[in-house]
């Protein structure tokens, strides 16, 4: 057959039931208290979201009404001698009412500071006031900042206030949402690089069009990290075993899941992680490269959803793959069989092959037969190998 060069080729492809509580208006209440991690922002903040206001997006709006009165900066002792009194008076026979309180309980100032004892006497009463109107308290450890030891695990920022909300759900009888060992073990998944990255607010300049110089908050949280938190406190009121939310239960909004692949896992650093989403909720891929790696574009089923590495779309009521396509080299290897006149390609899950730039009708096998000296190229899937046969 003659002599055959093999070239290196880019390639730009892949790969019981209880007692329940009825509302007295017939549809049923959610407040949301706490701190700035849980609270609403604008669009001036964004990606920046408190996980409460991610939560209504979890529920068949029609049957829950949310309502977050989360404030930024509060600890426990200054929204409740600031802010509880009139949530207090709102409260009625069915409400729930989530409770997350810790980070801003460390603060110097009077106003705030409420370590362990005092915290827990705050904590006590919310929950008493809370049962006297005939609402439901849920307790919930405050999500973690993003701070690491020196042995590359979460370090516990905040001490002993989530051990003090843990003590108190057991104490009080109340339903408990664990977002501090949730969070704990999620930074343990993913790494540090995702935490910092994609879970909490330290932005690369200009990555976000409100943070033209960057940002660098390891205590908030993006909207990636703040819908984690949420689908995690909607993951224990279906399938945490409390009977007090029997009731709400029903009125979860079914999720859809959304599977994230990376044709060439050399290439990326990290990639937003494989989930679960509720339709109507904002989906945000991301997808950091390493140095020497291009980035091509995001791949679904239905072709590309986007050539940039920060992509948001509105989730649809049915599951997704996706591909994060970097552009990468397979090893030029096609084997030449001189006797039986033949050019075998790579494993692949489709091929088509080229003459002389010439689409071959019909050559869509992994083995060619060589009729004429001239070049040969193969398609294998949508990466491109050549052999020239000289």
């Amino acid at each position: 057959m003659g002599k055959c060069s093999i070239y290196r080729i880019s390639v730009i492809a892949i790969l019981t039931l209880s007692f329940l509580v009825s509302p007295l208006f017939g549809q049923y209440r959610i407040f949301t208290i706490g701190d700035s991690t849980v609270q609403d922002y604008n669009e001036g903040y964004s990606p920046r979201k408190g996980w409460g206001q991610m939560l209504p997006f979890f529920f068949n709006l029609n049957q829950i009404d949310v309502i977050n009165k989360a404030v930024g900066g509060t600890s426990s002792k200054s929204f409740y001698n600031s802010f509880w009194n009139d949530i207090k008076n709102q409260l009625k026979q069915g409400d729930y009412v989530f409770i997350q309180f810790g980070i801003n309980d460390r603060a110097s100032d009077e106003a705030r500071k409420a370590p362990y004892d005092v915290f827990k006497d705050y904590i006590r009463l919310y929950v008493k006031e809370a049962r006297a109107k005939g609402a439901i308290p849920v307790l919930v450890s405050t999500v973690r900042r993003n701070a690491w030891t020196a042995e590359g695990l979460p370090y516990d920022a905040y001490h002993e206030h989530p051990v003090a909300m843990r003590e108190l759900a057991t104490e009080l009888s109340t339903p408990f949402v664990d977002l501090d060992k949730f969070c704990y073990d999620l930074f343990v998944a993913q790494g540090e690089l995702y935490a910092t990255r994609f879970l909490t607010m330290n932005l690369e300049a200009g990555e976000y069009a409100n943070y033209s110089t960057g940002a660098a908050d390891n205590v908030h949280y993006q909207q990636i990290g703040a819908t984690d938190m949420a689908r995690q406190v909607c993951e224990v009121i279906k399938n945490g075993g409390f009977s007090d939310f029997n009731a709400i239960a029903p009125f979860l909004k079914p999720q859809y899941p959304v599977t994230i692949t990376v044709n060439d896992a050399s290439k990326d650093k990290t990639t937003i992680r494989s989930t679960t989403y509720p339709e109507g909720i904002q989906v945000t891929l991301k997808t950091i490269p390493e140095s020497n790696a291009k980035f091509i574009d995001w791949t679904a089923t239905t072709g590309t959803l986007s050539t940039k590495q920060l992509h948001t779309f509105t989730m649809g009521s049915s599951a997704m793959n996706i591909t994060a396509r970097y552009e990468t080299t397979i090893a030029a290897n096609i084997v030449i069989d001189s006797e039986a006149k033949t050019l075998t390609a790579p494993v692949g899950n489709y091929y088509q092959w080229y003459f002389n730039n010439q689409e071959l009708a019909g050559a869509t096998s992994s083995v060619l037969k060589v009729m004429s000296n001239g070049t040969y190229t193969v398609n294998i899937m949508d990466a491109t190998e050549i052999c020239y046969a000289l």
